[in-house]
């Protein structure tokens, strides 16, 4: 990575991989000699010139999307654990590492236009994608848009809504002057010259972070039209303040503290949950004592682990990837009574859900009653057969379908009334 780039790195310490995942250790490891089994290529597509790491392996193509402020190199150690039964290729997305830094071209539809160019250039026609951080939302738009290109997609602690997150960074009254500049340059507020920043980043590299912080600011993701099975990685480690420091007295130390827990916390929760209810074919895994960069470090073994287990397991088999034992919850009755209704598997053929005295029954046209166990607020499963339903909510949190599973046999229905 490039010595202007990791100049920044420096001077953002750890505020963007406390709410955004840019991480200045991970840029600095690059500094180091390339051991890696990887060629470097280029591609020219969609008007600029981007890198991509290729670590050969036989199999279907595994697509590496890093970060915010990473290329590549930063799987240099995860991608060589696929090659056995992979060919993995990782790409730096516009305005890092040796990849063109166009003055424009850094929203979400043309970075995922990027994505595609790039496959087209490389005659690929399917792939699974793997991400870290923002390459969230590209794979999302991606997956959305080109449902037949796209096997399987993992989320690397990447999977949240970056506009909530965004907004939050700027509303941190600890945030430091470089991040409050950049957030009111994002907004185009002239209050941002007024905020005096003791050591500022090269202009280039400066516009090109300010570009981001704009598209992450307006984005909301969505998954509703995600078709690919999806498996999400999340770290619920409750990291302390980034201005909290040896010299932090104890009365600014519980601010600090208390701003993270009213805030960041529950702001990530929502994240996960809307991951939950609105990827069809997702599953989420919830590492603690995990940092950010989840693929890296004391949790490396056990993603990688995990992520080889989800991408060769059968099509659509995610319930089978990780066997466990079904234990059931309580589900509030203002959530069971939103599921209720009929849904229309087949013209004159229906499958009726009811909530008859606390408990969700299912019944198909001409079968009996019979009861669904939750295992989440959104899970539900029958005892006496090998069934598990999904409900599925679209972006206002109403129930539109559902989906069921049975004996490797998968079926979306609509909801009708």
């Amino acid at each position: 990575m490039s010595g202007k780039l990791n100049q920044i790195s420096r001077l953002v310490l750890l505020f963007v991989v406390f709410l955004l995942g840019f991480d200045p250790a991970s840029a600095q490891k690059n500094e180091t000699p390339d051991k890696s089994p990887h060629t470097s290529g280029f591609v020219t597509a969609n008007g600029i010139k981007m890198q991509y790491l290729d670590w050969g392996g036989k199999g279907d193509v595994l697509l590496l999307l890093a970060g915010l402020g990473n290329d590549a190199h930063v799987f240099d150690d995860f991608a060589p654990k696929f090659t056995d039964r992979f060919r993995v290729i990782g790409l730096t997305r516009r305005g890092f590492g040796e990849s063109d830094k166009p003055p424009t071209g850094y929203d979400t539809a043309t970075r995922v236009e990027d994505i595609r160019r790039f496959l087209d250039q490389m005659k690929i026609k399917k792939v699974s994608l793997i991400g870290h951080s923002m390459a969230g939302d590209e794979m999302t738009v991606f997956a959305s848009l080109y449902p037949k290109r796209v096997r399987k997609l993992v989320f690397l602690d990447a999977a949240y809504d970056r506009a909530d997150s965004t907004k939050l960074l700027f509303a941190d009254p600890y945030i430091p002057p470089l991040f409050k500049r950049i957030g009111l340059d994002a907004i185009n507020s002239p209050q941002a010259a007024e905020v005096v920043v003791p050591v500022m980043p090269p202009p280039e590299i400066y516009k090109i972070f300010v570009a981001y912080y704009k598209v992450m600011i307006a984005f909301h993701i969505d998954y509703t039209k995600v078709k690919a099975p999806a498996l999400a990685f999340f770290a619920v480690t409750e990291q302390p303040h980034p201005a909290i420091t040896p010299q932090t007295d104890e009365e600014t130390r519980k601010k600090l503290s208390d701003w993270v827990k009213e805030n960041l916390t529950p702001l990530n929760r929502k994240s996960i949950e809307q991951f939950r209810n609105e990827m069809r074919h997702g599953q989420i895994i919830e590492m603690k004592d995990a940092t950010h960069y989840i693929f890296l470090g004391k949790t490396a073994d056990e993603v990688v682990r995990q992520t080889r287990e989800f991408l060769l397991a059968k099509e659509y088999g995610w319930f089978e990837y990780l066997p466990k034992e079904k234990v059931i919850v309580s589900v509030d009755r203002k959530i069971s009574d939103s599921y209720a209704g009929q849904y229309e598997i087949a013209p004159n053929f229906f499958l009726t859900i009811t909530n008859e005295n606390g408990k969700l029954m299912s019944q198909m046209t001409g079968q009996p009653k019979s009861e669904l166990f939750a295992e989440s607020e959104t899970e539900f499963f029958l005892k006496e057969s090998e069934t598990e339903i999904k409900f599925v909510k679209n972006a206002n949190g109403a129930v539109t379908e559902l989906f069921s599973r049975e004996r490797e046999r998968d079926t979306f229905i609509q909801k009708i009334r």
